[in-house]
């Protein structure tokens, strides 16, 4: 009995002491993704034309960090009609909170900011944008999709599913 306390005893130290090594910033990371989880199936839409993303395949990319740190080779893809990005782990995706704190991502070659824009005189959003040149003076694109809700069949109109059309 007391063979199988200091067996788990052991056990627990060496996880402990594993746990530890573990970069702080990326547990961060990961709380931060656990936070903000999109659970397949969860408040999604699962017939639909078109598609939210820029690209419904994760590409390998890198996020900077607001403070400087940068985490490479993580599952990215970017959902323009909610203006934020999703990283996938073990078959789920897991959307980031849209603020300043994720500075800059990279993907395919595509660099996305969080930047802050004007719509009007009156009127400025933030959001992430995509860099398309930098220099003297700096061209970004923002991307927006647009949604319909779908429309149930009637005398003489077929049914039209949930759309998402990219402007």
């Amino acid at each position: 009995m007391l063979n199988r306390y200091f067996l788990l005893l052991v056990l627990l130290s060496a996880s402990v002491l594993n746990a530890q090594i573990i970069d702080h910033d990326i547990m961060n990371l990961m709380d931060e993704i656990d936070r903000n989880k999109i659970m397949r199936g969860e408040n999604m839409i699962t017939k639909y034309a078109g598609s939210p993303y820029l690209s419904a395949d994760f590409k390998k990319g890198t996020i900077e960090l607001i403070d400087g740190k940068i985490f490479k080779d993580i599952p990215l893809r970017y959902n323009i009609f909610k203006d934020n990005f999703e990283v996938a782990n073990k078959g789920e995706a897991f959307g980031l909170e849209k603020n300043k704190r994720f500075i800059e991502f990279n993907m395919d070659d595509r660099i996305f900011r969080y930047e802050s824009y004007q719509m009007s005189a009156k009127k400025t959003l933030n959001g992430y944008l995509e860099r398309l040149t930098e220099g003297e003076f700096t061209l970004y694109c923002k991307y927006n999709v647009s949604f319909s809700e779908a429309k149930k069949a009637a005398a003489y109109k077929e049914a039209v599913p949930a759309t998402f059309k990219r402007l």
